[in-house]
This record gives C-alpha cells, sequence and structure tokens, in this order.
C-alpha cells in the first residue's frame, strides 16, 4: 500500500539536555584549579624518581599555577627544541603532551657519558640519537606519575602516540585550539632552573579530571600498617645505589679483575613494587653498609 502524502511528526523530538538530567560539564575555568592539584601531586612523585640522572640529591620540583594558553604563545616558551611527546590518556585518549626542556635533556646526556651535566653552549636543531634512550626513560617515568596524579584507575592505560623536538612539528593539537597548560620547574642544586610542560586542549579536561580520577582515592578509618595483620606482612625493599650505562665494547672486555668507577648518588632512592617510598644517603653501621633516611613519601 503506497501513502498518498508523507507522514510527518506531531511534535519534535525530545532533546535531553544536561540542565534537564542534572549534570553539567565543568568549564575549564573550574577545572584548572584540579589540573593545578594535579601538577603539584605530579611533581611531588617526580622529583626523587630524577635522583639518577641528576647524580646527586632530589631535585626540587615546583608546580605552576594550571592556566589557559594557545599553540603560538607556548610554542614560544617551550622554544624551537625539546623533547616533546604527545600521550593518549584513559579510554577516550584524552591528547597530553609533555615537554622537556631540551637543555636538560642533554645535559642528563653528558652525564651518563662521564660529563659534568652541562647541555652544549649552540643548541642543535635536532635531538641526537645519542638523546633517544634519555628520553624513553624519562617518559617512562612521566607516564608513572601521571597515572598516580590523575588518579587513573589500574585499567587505565596512557600511550605514546608521537614524538618530535619541535612542537610546531609535533602538532599535538589543531592550530588555534584553546590549551590548558601546567609548567614545573625542576631546580638541581644551585643551577638554573628547567621547565616541563603538561598541556592539553580544554575540551580534554572533563577526560582527565573526571569525577574520581581528578584525585587519589582515600579510605576512610586507615588502618594502622604498625598493627597486624599488617605488621608482619613481608615487603620487598630495593636500594638503587648505581644506576649507569656503559659501552658495548667495556660488557665486552669485562674480566676478572678489571675495574668499572662508579658514582653513588647521594640520595639514594628506596622503592617497593617500583614505587619510590623515601630516599636516603649511604653510610655505616655496626661495620655494615647502611642508608639513613632523609626524606620519605609514604
Amino acid at each position: 500500500m503506497k501513502p498518498q502524502r508523507a507522514f510527518v511528526a506531531e511534535r519534535a523530538v525530545a532533546q535531553h539536555c544536561s540542565e534537564l538530567l542534572g549534570k553539567s560539564v565543568p568549564t575549564a575555568g573550574e577545572l584548572l584549579p584540579r589540573l593545578s592539584l594535579a601538577g603539584e601531586r605530579f611533581a611531588k612523585a617526580l622529583a626523587p624518581l630524577l635522583s639518577p640522572f641528576v647524580a646527586g640529591e632530589a631535585p626540587q620540583a615546583k608546580a605552576g599555577t594550571a592556566r589557559q594558553d594557545d599553540d603560538l604563545m607556548l610554542g614560544a616558551e617551550i622554544g624551537p627544541l625539546a623533547a616533546n611527546c604527545l600521550l593518549a590518556v584513559g579510554p577516550q585518549a584524552a591528547p597530553l603532551l609533555v615537554s622537556v626542556h631540551a637543555g636538560a635533556v642533554l645535559g642528563m646526556v653528558d652525564r651518563t657519558f662521564g660529563g659534568r651535566g652541562l647541555a652544549p653552549e649552540v643548541m642543535p636543531q635536532r635531538l641526537p640519537l645519542s638523546a633517544d634512550l634519555m628520553v624513553t626513560r624519562l617518559e617512562q617515568i612521566v607516564i608513572g606519575c601521571l597515572a598516580e596524579a590523575l588518579g587513573l584507575p589500574e585499567t587505565a592505560s596512557i600511550e605514546p602516540v608521537r614524538r618530535d623536538g619541535s612542537f610546531t612539528a609535533l602538532a599535538a593539537f589543531p592550530e588555534g585550539t584553546p590549551l590548558a597548560v601546567m609548567r614545573i620547574d625542576i631546580t638541581e642544586d644551585s643551577r638554573e632552573p628547567w621547565p616541563i610542560f603538561l598541556v592539553t586542549s580544554e575540551a580534554a579536561l572533563p577526560a582527565l579530571l573526571a569525577d574520581g580520577a581528578a584525585a587519589p582515592k582515600r579510605i576512610k578509618g586507615r588502618a594502622d600498617p604498625a598493627s597486624e595483620p599488617f605488621a608482619s606482612m613481608p615487603l620487598e625493599l630495593t636500594a638503587m645505589l648505581v644506576d649507569m650505562r656503559i659501552s658495548m665494547a667495556t660488557v665486552a672486555a669485562l674480566e676478572p679483575g678489571k675495574v668499572i668507577p662508579v658514582s653513588v648518588a647521594r640520595n639514594v632512592p628506596l622503592k617497593i613494587d617500583g614505587r619510590v617510598i623515601a630516599t636516603g644517603s649511604v653510610g655505616a653501621a655496626d661495620d655494615s653498609v647502611a642508608i639513613r633516611i632523609t626524606q620519605a613519601f609514604t
């Protein structure tokens, strides 16, 4: 049977808006303070993990206040060369750019090869191949700290998408995208601070800082770890005394009696299940090697 006229709906189809459902999407201005708190947690977790890279005491990591920015202004602040990595965070693959100062990376590479940890006076146009391994190690540490700082569940992943030494060439965000920026300044001893940037689009903030993922979950009525049944639970504690790189030629030439000079960091990280819980200095007690705790993060 063929109808003689087209059917027309009697009324408009209902549209369920967030106001009717009692839910509203928070604005970037409302989420920036939460991003600032996440940045503070990130800086606190990152600082002790940088000790092996700076060959000394754990540097200071100071998080600034999260701000709104655009790609042109941010690109000028990052500079023409940096270790830039775009990450996809969580089930929604929210974009998050991590940018580490190029001079700091090259200084770490110089220290790995026995130098004083100084960047070259004239910066190269591209990061050398010798910096790739250092960038990968930093990336792994940053990803672990981000998962903790953002309060992501264990099932949520953070995956590297791509890297580039040029912020412009990386094209992490479409041109003109409103951005949310966190800057963390790292200070080693008396040297000039160097920055790490955490950058995302304003539109991705709700996915990164969703309810229940914006802060670590707190358990009411915290159990006393000094009481049973927790007190006698065995935990494996690892002290990272030396973390060094040697060439393939040196490995091939190893033989009994060979002496390899090592440099033990003044601040030794103590880890349980890969997480740094404290740092300490190496010394002696009762004719045995011992570590005096200088800072605890539990």
